[in-house]
């Protein structure tokens, strides 16, 4: 491929402290236009990227630098890094022929198809099915009862696909899952749910995905598909978790439309996937966008956002995702990615650390094993495990509370799925989004970015996540993790007794109504009172107050917001605050531990009019820097 002047030279090892400037931007765009191919793939990651394609005007007279094996744009002059969006991120790669060793950081360029409905697409995903059936970490299930309505999908392409009543006999089957929305669509699919069975499937009224999965479906040699918005009648919509556990964890495999940029495109599209030529002294290296070994477009895809396919990736065993760039598989054993040979540990996106299947997976084959057989002959039985079954359970919280909802009373439906699955003895009893014998875990959440908002009509009480909108985080406040775990004992809530007042009294994971409340024993101090004997320490300790719902005590510099809203916001506060508490979720001794002590972690807690309740604030986290300690 040719190259300019300046690329052909460029010594990939030499780069400096700083980065090696490549040039402006208008300059690596003529260069681009007059052939050379590493100016292109430059122009081509900067053009693309979230940062960037929506206001290509940004990077006019801007140097583009590249540092720490990512792209970055400067102005002329200045020094140092900015923050760049993931997809700036590069890879520094070999030849797909390359028989030497490959690392976490050195990985080889894998050619893909250009468009997933390649043949060898297909061929890949069945590789990964038999790799799969050999895992260790993996349960298969090779013929199980089928779902009440299925899609029959005939090896003959020209025969329709029909939806059937299965009549209780078993089989192995697919599911799709993908982005919904309220459309021409709807209509039919009502028609269909009451049509009586069999009955032909004419898609063409329903969205290119639905066909593109059939053909996936026939192309690997299953003969049925289940796709939630046409196969679950009303009656199931709200039938006990339980239904769902065994739908969704029986399944062979789950294909996911995980298309960021398009939420109602199929399976099937042109993916572009752009690498440099070669280059370096001997023209053996090549650059290619980092995120190829990472799940960012899984965790930003439409999908991640919807509640309904949020549990839907939790519950099934093994997924392909058909994202932006590449097929990516997914299973209790880890992710493969089709672009990509070597995954990279490192985990970027918006979550951070993402969704963990390996942890909470094990759990779903637990609970369906304990269905199907005698559960003292299992492989879980006698395990303790509630330490992996309460780290599961908050790697499920995190993902569950990105996804919205366009029915509120589906949430609390939604999380009591994943909920059936972690329950046992050790969890305690099931309360709206919180486990009894973890309560102060259940309330230590709180918001990871913008503030949350109250849902709009009732879903569960204010110390239940589930009772905001908006993504949280849950804090570690397991009495292990203390230097003393004898103050954690001695403070740590505990639930005197509770009143869940269930919409279903038969389904305890699922709806609750209005006064339901939980009743605490807990160290509890005034929250002015708490500030003012810490603040007048001198210093010695770090307040941080977090409220859900306000960023009032928020940096103005790291979170800028109007000065109006903060004005209103501290007063409405100032009101209110003779009537808050903290009570305490977590505390260490820190006297005695010095630096190993964990942060003070309080519940801030606001009376309610009219009776002896209280409502959640936030959160308060107390520390100690280690220059006083």
């Amino acid at each position: 491929m040719p190259l300019c002047e300046d690329c052909y030279a460029w010594d990939l090892d030499k780069n400096g402290p700083f980065g090696v400037v490549l040039g402006k931007y208008e300059d690596l765009v003529t260069k681009a236009d007059n052939g050379c191919e590493s100016c292109r793939f430059f122009c081509s990651v900067l053009q693309t990227s979230d940062r960037y394609k929506d206001k290509l005007d940004k990077l006019s007279g801007q140097n583009i630098v590249f540092c720490n094996m990512r792209l970055d744009a400067r102005e002329p002059g200045v020094i140092g890094m900015t923050m760049s969006s993931d997809d700036l991120c590069l890879d520094m790669c070999v030849a797909s022929d390359y028989e030497g060793p490959l690392t976490d950081k050195f990985d080889s360029l894998h050619d893909i198809a250009r468009n997933s409905r390649d043949d060898t697409c297909v061929a890949k995903i069945s590789s990964w099915m038999s790799q799969c059936a050999e895992h260790e970490n993996c349960h298969q299930f090779e013929s199980v009862p089928l779902p009440e309505r299925i899609i029959e999908v005939a090896a003959d392409p020209m025969v329709a696909p029909r939806i059937i009543a299965s009549g209780g006999q078993k089989g192995a089957y697919m599911i799709l899952s993908h982005h919904h929305s309220t459309d021409s669509a709807s209509s039919s699919t009502e028609k269909l749910s009451k049509a009586s069975l069999p009955a032909k499937l004419d898609i063409s009224l329903y969205p290119t995905v639905i066909a593109d999965a059939i053909d996936i479906t026939r192309r690997l040699g299953y003969r049925y598909l289940w796709i939630r918005q046409l196969c679950l009648t009303t009656c199931e919509f709200s039938a006990m978790p339980a239904f769902f556990l065994g739908i969704y964890g029986r399944a062979s495999l789950m294909l996911t439309a995980s298309v960021k940029s398009e939420p109602n495109v199929g399976l099937f599209h042109d993916r572009n996937i752009v690498q440099s030529p070669a280059l370096g002294i001997a023209k053996d290296r090549y650059l290619r966008p980092r995120v190829l070994r990472w799940m960012t477009n899984i965790e930003e895809s439409p999908l991640s956002r919807q509640g309904w396919n949020v549990i839907e990736r939790i519950l099934a065993p093994r997924i392909v995702h058909f994202t932006d760039r590449q097929l990516v598989w997914e299973c209790a054993s880890g992710c493969q990615f089709e672009a990509a040979k070597i995954i990279e540990k490192q985990h970027s996106g918006p979550r951070m650390n993402g969704y963990d299947k390996k942890l909470f997976q094990q759990f779903v084959e637990s609970a369906l094993l304990s269905a199907l057989t005698d559960m003292s002959e299992t492989p879980y039985a006698g395990k303790d495990d509630s330490i992996a079954r309460l780290e599961a359970w908050t790697d499920s919280v995190n993902a569950l509370s990105w996804g919205s909802f366009e029915n509120l009373s589906d949430k609390l439906l939604v999380v009591g799925k994943a909920a059936l699955a972690i329950s046992d003895c050790s969890m305690g009893d099931y309360l709206a989004g919180i486990w009894s014998k973890h309560v102060a875990s259940g309330l230590a959440w709180g918001r990871m970015f913008s503030p949350l908002t109250s849902t709009s009509e009732y879903v569960a009480p204010t110390w239940s996540w589930a009772s905001v909108d908006g993504p949280v985080g849950i804090d570690d406040v397991r009495e292990s993790l203390a230097s003393d775990s004898a103050w954690v004992r001695k403070y740590q809530p505990e639930i005197v007794s509770h009143h869940i007042l269930h919409a279903d009294p038969s389904d305890p994971y699922g709806n609750v109504l209005p006064g339901s409340h939980i009743v605490l024993d807990a160290a509890c101090i005034g929250f002015k009172r708490l500030t003012s004997a810490l603040e007048a320490d001198d210093g010695s300790f770090t307040l941080r107050p977090i409220l859900d719902q306000s960023l009032m005590f928020e940096c103005l510099c790291c979170r800028p917001r109007p000065a109006e809203l903060q004005e209103a916001e501290s007063k409405k506060f100032n009101r209110e605050v003779d009537h808050h508490i903290c009570a305490v979720i977590r505390i260490d001794d820190w006297a005695t531990n010095g630096d190993s002590a964990g942060p003070c972690i309080c519940l801030i807690l606001k009376a309610s009019d009219g009776d002896d309740s209280y409502i959640r604030v936030g959160l308060e986290k107390i520390g100690r820097p280690k220059s006083r300690v």
